[in-house]
């Protein structure tokens, strides 16, 4: 049995973002055994920015307490997250970035990394503008989260063309994140 955690960070619950995850985790499902959980930031309602106390660096977790501490262990105890943002005004948006400073917290002082070995990450960024704006993020969130300790997998990037068609109408691309999602049936 697999642990899969999605983390969606937009507010759109229909949106592009949510059908090319839930596309992964439908072919993730089938048959097997694996464990799907869901975390919407957009639904957080008490949530801190890191402080950059290092406390984490002694204690071996992030010791701040709020909506961000439970999706901080599924993730630590994970073995694929799907991490997926929209693109806002060239950045991945506010939700996303928060959690990526919280991550900090899974890293020592020496800056090795406190996960798992092993742990899988799938990155889903998507935009209303050009494909090629939204890459450059697409290729940060993997170096971040290769520095942190994730073996980043595979990268969904998809641009609506300003609201002009949607990602579950994109036969090829649905297809290719159910096809994602099956190799983690029963690992």
């Amino acid at each position: 049995m697999g642990k899969i955690v999605a983390v969606l960070a937009s507010p759109r619950t229909k949106g592009n973002s949510s059908a090319i995850v839930d596309a992964i985790m439908d072919g993730a499902m089938g048959l097997s055994t694996n464990v799907m959980k869901l975390h919407r930031l957009d639904n957080l309602r008490s949530i801190h920015g890191c402080r950059s106390c290092n406390a984490c660096k002694s204690k071996g977790q992030c010791v701040q307490s709020d909506d961000i501490t439970e999706i901080l262990e599924d993730i630590r105890n994970a073995d694929c997250v799907i991490f997926s943002t929209p693109v806002y005004f060239g950045s991945p948006n506010a939700q996303y970035k928060i959690l990526e400073d919280r991550m900090y917290s899974f890293l020592k002082a020496d800056m090795s990394s406190t996960l798992e070995k092993g742990k899988k990450a799938i990155v889903v960024v998507t935009c209303s503008g050009p494909v090629e704006e939204a890459m450059p993020i697409a290729d940060k969130m993997y170096g971040v989260l290769s520095s942190i300790g994730f073996d980043v997998i595979d990268k969904f990037v998809f641009s609506d063309v300003g609201g002009t068609i949607s990602s579950k109408d994109d036969g090829e691309l649905m297809d290719r994140a159910k096809k994602l999602g099956r190799n983690f049936r029963n690992t």
